[in-house]
């Protein structure tokens, strides 16, 4: 079943991702040679007009290529003789997608119910369980700040270091305790075990742009933690990772899969947009130079991008070196 959800995690993210780039750049009037699905040998090409439509072996990625992307070209709906704005929506177009499908599945998990500060229960053999928080419990603060609700809960637990205690303010049958907890870290998974209740309410729909802009922070905290070193770079997942996760999120039921998708979904926008070269990010630096009037020749660009492209699949390697090591450990 796990590769049934793989699949279908691949077709919701990356499919739409690269429809996002093909419907701008057609609608902007750029050519497309190649529409394809995966990445490897191809297992499947047909001709469609002017673009050749392709399936390929390996699920992990795809690509939306143009005339004039990464050289120069005479054509006139090549991209790389596209206006500026035209340029920036192509560019941009995928990691929206992504972004908003985060949004929309965030939703539809809202609607069956978000958490709630008062604690439902606790996980056996983890820190809240042994420190005696009880289901009833409302959490008021972690550490001295006030919460407002249970992903800044999360958010506070995924800043823990190790070694570090949260202490965490609760209301119990009316009274203000307090507990110091300590949190389990496993790889880049930090756990303290506290189950919160569930409100479900159709009215949750609104609650799925501010889901998705505080799992925004999160990951943009993240990335914070990896240049001053809080988080290392052998902590993060790849596609082993994920899939591993996947798996387990897909044992747990359609809303589980549906929250992890959204939280994917939304990782590969961001990333994206990133301003590294090779990524959609990198290329919109070289437009908004070129606005700039700072014309950067195309073959120092396609070697940067080349170079990009290089540096992400050693990081793809290093962390499905990790991801497997992780994996064998536990």
């Amino acid at each position: 079943m796990t590769v049934i959800y793989v699949l279908v995690l691949f077709f919701i993210l990356v499919f739409p991702h690269e429809l996002g780039h093909f419907i701008a750049a057609r609608t902007s009037g750029v050519k497309v040679n190649e529409f394809s699905l995966g990445m490897g040998p191809a297992i499947y090409k047909k001709e469609g007009g002017e673009t050749l439509y392709s399936i390929r072996l390996l699920p992990i990625g795809g690509f939306c290529a143009m005339e004039g992307e990464d050289e120069e070209s005479k054509d006139k709906r090549a991209f790389c003789n596209a206006s500026l704005g035209s340029k920036f929506k192509i560019l941009v177009a995928g990691a929206f997608v992504n972004i908003l499908i985060a949004m929309i599945l965030f939703s539809a998990v809202a609607v069956t119910g978000i958490p709630t500060m008062k604690v439902d229960g606790t996980i056996k053999d983890t820190p809240a369980a042994s420190k005696n928080i009880l289901k009833g419990d409302e959490i008021l603060a972690v550490n001295g700040k006030k919460l407002d609700n249970f992903n800044e809960f999360r958010e506070a637990v995924a800043r823990v270091k190790k070694g570090e205690q949260l202490n965490i303010k609760l209301r119990r049958d009316g009274n203000i305790i307090e507990k110091k907890v300590p949190v389990q870290i496993k790889g880049s998974s930090k756990i303290i075990g506290v189950v919160p209740g569930i409100k479900k309410s159709a009215a949750n729909i609104v609650y799925g742009p501010k889901m998705t802009w505080d799992m925004t922070k999160i990951i943009f905290k993240t990335l914070g933690g990896l240049f001053t070193g809080s988080i290392k770079a052998s902590d993060l997942s790849g596609p082993v990772g994920i899939i591993k996760a996947v798996g387990t999120a897909s044992g747990n039921g359609l809303i589980s899969f549906f929250s992890i998708a959204a939280f994917i979904s939304l990782n590969i926008g961001i990333f994206n947009l990133l301003p590294f070269p090779a990524l959609d990010g990198g290329r919109i630096v070289f437009v908004l130079l070129e606005k700039l009037k700072i014309r950067v020749p195309q073959k120092l660009e396609t070697g940067l991008n080349v170079a990009g492209f290089g540096l992400l699949m050693l990081l793809l390697i290093f962390v499905t070196y990790h991801d497997i090591h992780r994996i064998i450990g536990s």
